[in-house]
Parts: C-alpha cells; sequence; structure tokens
C-alpha cells in the first residue's frame, strides 16, 4: 500500500532557506529568559506530569481538574476569558479576546502567566514535555519551553503554515501546500519534508514521536521517528474526521462520529469504544488517557482501550472545546 507514490524529496522548505531577514522573532516578542524551579533533586527523576483534563465552556470559563470522575472541576478563569485552549501534562495554555497567550502548571484560581502580547496566536499546542508553539497572525510558527513572557524562537517564515501540533519534543506543522514537515529541536533549522505537498488535512503527534495524519482522501496514516519513510496506512479513504493521540494511543473519529481506538501502528487493530453518533471530538494524554465531547455537549473520559467504560466528567451543555495533557 503507497500512500505517496514514489517522489523523493529532501528536508528543507520549497524555494530554499527560509527568509527571516525582515521579520525577525524579536519583532514580535521580548527576549525574556525563562529559569524554571521545577526541575528534580540531582539523581532523582521528576516526577510525571499529571494528564490534566481542561474544558472551555459555553460562556468561555476554563476549568481544570487532573483526576477522573463526574464533577471535581475547578474554575480557573472568569467566563468571557479564553477563545483557545490546549494541555500538555501539566502545562495548560489559553489565548483570550486579543489573541494573548496565558500559561500555567498548576490548578486553581489565578497563577496565569501572560507570554505574549495580543495579536501573536491563532493557534496554539504545548506538549508533557512543555514545550509550547505557536501560529502567529502571519503564519509563522514560533516555540518555547517553560512559561515566561517572551523567550519565543522563530522557527519558520510568514506564509508557511496553515497547522500545528507536539507532542514531546517532536513538532509537526502542514504547510501551505498541505506537505507535513517535523522536526525534534527549537530553532530555525532542523525540519524535515515528511510527505509532499497535497497529502495532509490534519495532524497529530505525542510523547513517544508517534506521528499521525489525515490524508487527503481521509485515510489514516501514522508512523514514529522523523523522516520521509515509515507512513503506515492504517484505514481506508473516507473514515476519519479527527485524529488524536497520546504516548501511543491513537483515536479517530469517524464520519459517522464513532470512536476508534488503538495502540499499535498499523493495517486493522483498532477497537470501536463508542457508537455512530457519539463524539464530535477527542483529546488523548499522557499515559493514554482519552476524553471526547459528545453531542450534547457532554464530556466523558476513560483511562483504557476497550468496549464501553467510559465516565460522565461534565454534563450536557458544558463543553465548547477540550483538551488532556
Amino acid at each position: 500500500m503507497t500512500l505517496f507514490g514514489s517522489k523523493t524529496f529532501t528536508g528543507g522548505f520549497p524555494g530554499g532557506a527560509m527568509p527571516l531577514d525582515g521579520y525577525r522573532w524579536y519583532d514580535w516578542f521580548p527576549s525574556i529568559s525563562y529559569s524554571s524551579s521545577n526541575t528534580a533533586l540531582p539523581g532523582t527523576n521528576p516526577p510525571a506530569p499529571p494528564s490534566r483534563i481542561m474544558v472551555d465552556t459555553g460562556n468561555s470559563t476554563v476549568f481544570a481538574k487532573d483526576g477522573l470522575g463526574n464533577g471535581g472541576w475547578t474554575q480557573e478563569t472568569d467566563p468571557s476569558t479564553a477563545t483557545r485552549i490546549a494541555a500538555g501534562g501539566a502545562t495548560q495554555l489559553l489565548t483570550n479576546s486579543c489573541n494573548q497567550i496565558y500559561a500555567k502548571d498548576t490548578v486553581g484560581v489565578g497563577g496565569w502567566i501572560q507570554e505574549t502580547d495580543c495579536g501573536a496566536s491563532q493557534a496554539i499546542d504545548v506538549s508533557a514535555t512543555g514545550v509550547q508553539v505557536l501560529l502567529n497572525a502571519c503564519n509563522a510558527v514560533y516555540a518555547k519551553t517553560g512559561i515566561s513572557y517572551g523567550g519565543w524562537t522563530q522557527e519558520t517564515a510568514c506564509n508557511t503554515a496553515t497547522a500545528i501540533a507536539v507532542g514531546g519534543n517532536t513538532q509537526m506543522l502542514i504547510n501551505s501546500c498541505n506537505a507535513v514537515y517535523a522536526k525534534n529541536t527549537i530553532g530555525v533549522e532542523g525540519w524535515i519534508q515528511e510527505t509532499p505537498c497535497g497529502t495532509a488535512k490534519a495532524i497529530a503527534t505525542s510523547s513517544t514521536g508517534t506521528q499521525m495524519l489525515i490524508n487527503a482522501c481521509d485515510a489514516v496514516y501514522a508512523k514514529t521517528g522523523i523522516g520521509t519513510d515509515g507512513w503506515t496506512q492504517e484505514t481506508d479513504c473516507n473514515t476519519a474526521r479527527s485524529i488524536a493521540v497520546g504516548d501511543d494511543t491513537q483515536a479517530v473519529i469517524t464520519f459517522c462520529n464513532a470512536v476508534y481506538v488503538k495502540n499499535t501502528i498499523g493495517v486493522g487493530g483498532w477497537t470501536q469504544e463508542a457508537d455512530c453518533g457519539t463524539a464530535n471530538l477527542v483529546a488523548v494524554g499522557t499515559g493514554g488517557r482519552q476524553v471526547i465531547r459528545t453531542g450534547d455537549n457532554s464530556v466523558y473520559a476513560k483511562d483504557t482501550i476497550g468496549v464501553g467504560g467510559w465516565g460522565l466528567q461534565a454534563a450536557a451543555g458544558t463543553a465548547i472545546a477540550i483538551d488532556v495533557g
């Protein structure tokens, strides 16, 4: 089964090097260094980040929690605050109505740190390792680690990216011709073209380096590792409405709004976890925690792959957006 035909290509952006002169990262954000205090003691391993669940409600209020069960949410913002949310491990991001980014790594009222000025962001993502990625107003990609104002590194020129994703240290983007690029360092260099133009409609990646895409015919492909080769077709065409991945757990919402999940890369092996007409959003986080939003805007979650086992987290009419770290 061939995904991309026989075309060969090398890394780098079409047209040569990315023209950074005239649009530099420090024209957007001041350079402010950040030193994290959340490091482990010498000779110890840092604790595993919780698989934090975030919800943005119908009045743009953010709630979060680490455990599973009906209720137990902590309100973290006032109403009319958030326009987008993202979670990775313990780190939470949001954008407000003027497209500033705020971040925090605790559950509670307050504690949000402003990271950009207004107008900075049209898309955000964050990984369990704390890598933050944004797509700015001119479709350039910036990235950083640590929670602070500034400190962003411009990684592409303007008019480059239409979608972004990050998992662990792996960053992915879809460019303007629908090719996929990936890298695992923060900086201008290092982007590897992984597919030709016309390939990808959606992307996702996890802390284990698992990458997923939906191609032009709505089939799902997956791989591990950054490079041109290694993509495996996992579904037929006309299958996938949306995708998500956390650790090795992959999730697909089909066009009938059923949920299928698996934790291996290959043809077959999918477990149907929800019937048609069930889910319209899915997120997968650390440890394979799965969260879905149903048609009535309820939130359900589970930590295992299998038929059933979904636990109600928030009642009908709650969620306009969900994510899980």
